[in-house]
């Protein structure tokens, strides 16, 4: 009898194997790390990315070894461009229009803590926030204009913006995982964080001098966009020091796209207009 009964169980192991064998999925394959480099002049390039050097020199291998700099680039950028996430949920938005995906845990009058799943712990000047997010609407067009309305407006007091759309104006003191803090109109008082959609920082209180070299801006697969002053490879992580002075670090692969401010080219959304007409 345990003679059957193990050559019973021995040849149900056996089927199932074949069986899982014969349906199982196709291995995914593994996403590219080639990018391809826009030259102001000349034409696009593609290879993978062997080399970061300080300040922005960028080496890429295929058939031959080409190096360049930010100076004579217009972007880099992943060639199988993997899907970016759209930016929702909690965020930090800073005066220099980066935005950061990541979740606000405790902020003083001086510094802003904050936790992103792509790029650890960070700790942000305070004078360089304009808005924190906390908890963003998730019907896209209400969020769009909530995060537009953030980067847009200017305020002369602090501002928090409540989830029915009412806001409480005076000097924002903090806030922890629970609360934040607000010196109003009725003095100090504590709002609970889960009814507060964002913190919009007085205009009068932002120091964010735009860098005078040349920078980058980086787009990454999460949603977030920072600008970086410089950026190296090491390994398989990029490393790169972010315009709000602190040094952040992610994996190559979540890198999607690098821009270049202050070279040779220049935007026209960076420009000052001469004339302005509206018909």
């Amino acid at each position: 009898m345990l003679r059957i009964n193990f050559l019973a169980v021995f040849l149900t192991t056996l089927a199932w194997c074949i069986v899982s064998r014969e349906f199982a999925l196709p291995a995914q394959k593994p996403a590219s790390l080639e990018f391809v480099a826009v030259p102001i002049d000349g034409e696009p390039f593609s290879g993978r990315l062997v080399k970061i050097e300080s300040p922005w020199r960028f080496s890429l291998l295929n058939s031959e070894r080409k190096t360049i700099g930010g100076l004579d680039l217009v972007s880099l950028a992943r060639k199988d461009q993997p899907q970016i996430s759209g930016v929702s949920g909690s965020q930090v938005l800073l005066a220099n229009g980066d935005r950061i995906r990541a979740t606000a845990h405790h902020a003083t009058q001086e510094l802003l803590r904050v936790n992103s799943e792509l790029l650890g712990d960070l700790e942000i000047p305070l004078e360089r926030v304009q808005a924190i997010v906390l908890n963003a609407p998730p019907e896209r067009a209400v969020r769009d204009k909530l995060l537009a309305g953030l980067m847009s407006s200017q305020h002369k007091a602090d501002v928090i913006v409540l989830a029915n759309g009412d806001e409480l104006k005076g000097t924002f003191l903090g806030l922890d995982d629970n609360s934040i803090r607000l010196d109003g109109s009725q003095g100090v008082v504590e709002i609970n964080r889960n009814g507060v959609r964002a913190v919009a920082l007085s205009s009068d209180l932002i120091s964010f001098p735009p860098p005078k070299e040349l920078y980058a801006k980086v787009f990454l697969a999460d949603g977030s966009e920072l600008a970086l002053l410089d950026g190296r490879l090491d390994g398989s992580n990029f490393r790169g020091r972010a315009a709000f002075e602190r040094e952040i670090t992610l994996p190559l692969e979540q890198l999607v796209a690098v821009e270049f401010r202050n070279g040779r080219l220049t935007y026209l959304s960076d420009l000052d207009h001469s004339e302005y007409r509206h018909t």
